[in-house]
């Protein structure tokens, strides 16, 4: 008799890492592979450069055909976005 567990799950994992700004919710790299690192350690941002902080890493399960993500959550300095245009770019608002 198949004695499958009710929480058992496959999942699709999508290729990307995206590094999150827990605190602003805001996408501020994505990673093309799934890497994982340690809480304290540090993702260098660029354009203008500065140091943001992992502070979590989490597996986000997908829905319906939306894989499943790797998210590193990281600390950005507010002084990383006075650098950046609306659109991303260096430069002042």
């Amino acid at each position: 008799m198949d004695q499958t567990h009710p929480l058992d799950l496959a999942l699709d994992l999508d290729e990307n890492t995206y590094v999150v700004d827990i605190a602003r919710q805001n996408v501020v790299m994505v990673i093309r592979g799934r890497l994982a690192l340690p809480i304290g350690s540090i993702v260098e941002l660029s354009q203008p450069n500065f140091e943001a902080v992992v502070t979590g890493t989490r597996l986000l399960v997908g829905h319906g055909d939306r894989p499943a993500r790797l998210r590193l959550e990281v600390e950005v300095p507010a002084a990383w976005y006075d650098g950046r245009t609306d659109d991303g770019n260096p430069g002042r608002r």
